[in-house]
């Protein structure tokens, strides 16, 4: 079985793109929500969610996810109101 740690892979990405707060999992945009709140540690459910969200990315023309509001309101919006991007 191949262990792929897709957020790992995008944080290079991102950090050299924008200024995303860098949290360990990753970078905040694309932290599954447990992750985000310090509930889990990467697994491979964690990295499907990352990998969702990179592919919501694709299919909106490279736009970053959450692109018209600050992390802290990205993470207010997904742990406080349980709104999903996908």
């Amino acid at each position: 079985m191949v262990y792929l740690d897709l957020v790992s892979l995008r944080v290079h990405y991102c950090l050299a793109i924008d200024s995303s707060i860098y949290l360990i999992g990753g970078t905040l945009r694309w932290q599954a929500p447990e992750v985000m709140q310090g509930l889990s540690e990467l697994t491979p459910a964690a990295d499907t969610y990352a990998f969702a969200i990179t592919c919501v990315e694709v299919l909106n023309m490279g736009q970053m996810p959450w692109s018209l509001v600050d992390d802290s309101t990205v993470q207010f919006i997904v742990l406080s109101r349980s709104v999903r991007l996908l």
